[in-house]
């Protein structure tokens, strides 16, 4: 891909990298994850979780999705448990935030990341109540092309053992 549009254009508009807003920022994150500067990527996305404020929830809740995302692309495959241990920190962060509209994207996959848990040490029923749950907001929130989340529910809850007054601690 060439970014040479894209970073002239950033440069022209924001030439003092240090003065980016936070949108700013995250797009020159992005334009670096794109080129494959993976490491770089991702100390700006911290950097910007540390650093910047915002009121914008769902701005919030994209930067949170995407560092968890982008630390499980980079994780090793032996490492991949621990990494997920971390990266579904940031999807529940990123649900957190997002009060008005939840994140479809961050709700998946922080289910996922607990469904994933929970088949690596099935006596941590925490893990499955929450993507059981997680896999039932994704339906509320998203009707269509909803079958994979029930099926994945479906499991979870077979597997787990499960009842209703497991739901109500």
């Amino acid at each position: 891909k060439d970014f040479q549009l894209f970073d002239s254009s950033i440069h022209f508009f924001f030439p003092d990298k240090t003065k980016y807003n936070i949108e700013i920022a995250f797009l020159q994150a992005k334009g670096n994850w794109a080129r494959g500067k993976h490491k770089e990527a991702l100390e700006d996305i911290c950097n910007i979780i540390k650093t910047y404020k915002t009121d914008n929830n769902y701005l919030k809740s994209k930067i949170f999705y995407t560092y968890g995302t982008w630390i499980i692309s980079l994780s090793k495959p032996e490492n991949i448990l621990d990494t997920i241990s971390v990266a579904i920190k940031y999807f529940k962060s990123s649900i957190d935030v997002s009060k008005e509209k939840i994140y479809y994207k961050a709700l998946k996959s922080w289910a996922w990341a607990s469904s994933v848990l929970f088949n690596s040490n099935k006596s941590n029923i925490g893990y499955a109540k929450n993507a059981i749950n997680g896999f039932l907001q994704c339906i509320y929130t998203k009707s269509e092309n909803s079958l994979s989340q029930v099926f994945q529910m479906i499991s979870l809850f077979s597997y787990s053992n499960l009842d209703e007054l497991s739901f109500s601690k």
